[in-house]
C-alpha cells in the first residue's frame, strides 16, 4: 500500500521531495502506532525511501554577472537585483525585507522575514523557516548607498502621497507599495 501511495504521487507529478515528506510523515505515523501497540510491525521501516537528487547550481560567472548588473541598470528592478547578487539572500528574503532592519550606519541587513505568496489568499509576510535562516548580513558600500538613496525616493513617493514612509514598510516595493 505504501508503495501505491508513492507510486500514484509520481504519477500525478508530484516533486520527489514532496514524496519523502510523505514517506517520511508515513513512517513516523506506522512507527507511533507500533510503539503504542496499535499495529505489530511498521511496513513502511521495508520500504527504500525515495532518492532526492541535488541540482548543481548555476552560478553566474564575474563577467556574466557584471553583464546582469549593467543591463539591470536600465530596469526597474534595478536595486533588488543588486541587492540579491550581493548579499546572497534569497528572493523572498529580499522581498520581505523592511526598513526597521536596515541599519545604513552599520551598513547591515537583518534578515528575520521573508515573503511568501499563498494561493487564494495573496503575498504575506512570514518569519524564516529556521533560527538558522535568521541573520545579520553585511552590505558593501555600493549597495548601502543604493539603500540609503531608496529609502530617500520612498520617503518622497510616499509624502506625495500623503503616507509617511514607516519602519514597518517594505524596502523593496512595486507603484502601489
Amino acid at each position: 500500500h505504501v508503495l501505491s501511495v508513492l507510486e500514484s504521487s509520481r504519477k500525478r507529478g508530484v516533486s520527489e521531495n514532496t514524496i519523502l515528506h510523505v514517506y517520511s510523515t508515513l513512517r513516523k505515523l506506522f512507527g507511533d502506532a507500533k510503539r503504542l501497540n496499535m499495529i505489530s510491525a511498521n511496513s513502511v521501516e521495508r520500504v527504500t525511501p525515495p532518492k532526492i537528487e541535488r541540482k548543481e547550481l548555476d552560478i553566474p560567472s564575474p563577467s556574466d554577472l557584471s553583464e546582469i548588473l549593467e543591463t539591470a541598470e536600465k530596469s526597474k528592478y534595478a536595486a533588488v537585483i543588486r541587492f540579491l547578487a550581493f548579499t546572497g539572500t534569497r528572493r523572498g528574503e529580499a522581498l520581505g525585507l523592511k526598513w526597521k532592519h536596515v541599519n545604513t550606519d552599520a551598513s547591515t541587513v537583518s534578515v528575520v522575514e521573508t515573503l511568501q505568496r499563498v494561493v487564494g489568499s495573496g503575498l504575506h509576510s512570514v518569519p524564516t523557516k529556521s533560527r538558522f535562516g535568521r541573520r545579520v548580513i553585511n552590505v558593501d558600500e555600493t549597495t548601502n548607498r543604493l539603500l540609503i538613496h531608496l529609502r530617500a525616493s520612498q520617503i518622497e513617493r510616499y509624502l506625495i502621497s500623503g503616507t509617511p514612509l514607516d519602519d514597518d514598510d517594505f524596502v523593496f516595493t512595486n507603484t502601489v507599495g
